[in-house]
């Protein structure tokens, strides 16, 4: 394995420790999304499961460079940083 590759690992740097991440690869991202349960509920983007499991096999390469943008950079869209909480109470 070549550390140095910046196609295959990313160097991070925190607090004097390094550690490798490895980026994501095609490999990867087709057999999570293949292991993705059906008859799930849509979250607030009202994407489910099914839906992505119906992409294009050209749309891959998009999801592929913006995970790896977001390892590279750090940088986490906005509305990666707001939640929806639904407290659901359990019954005594």
């Amino acid at each position: 394995m070549n550390v140095h590759s910046p196609e295959t690992r990313l160097l991070l740097q925190l607090k004097s420790t390094y550690i490798f991440i490895p980026l994501v690869t095609q490999a990867e991202l087709i057999s999570t999304i293949s292991s993705l349960p059906n008859n799930k509920a849509a979250g607030i983007s009202n994407i489910t499961y099914e839906d992505i499991k119906h992409l294009h096999v050209d749309f891959y390469d998009f999801i592929i460079t913006f995970f790896n943008d977001i390892l590279q950079t750090g940088y986490l869209p906005d509305g990666w940083n707001n939640a929806y909480l639904y407290p659901i109470p359990k019954r005594m």
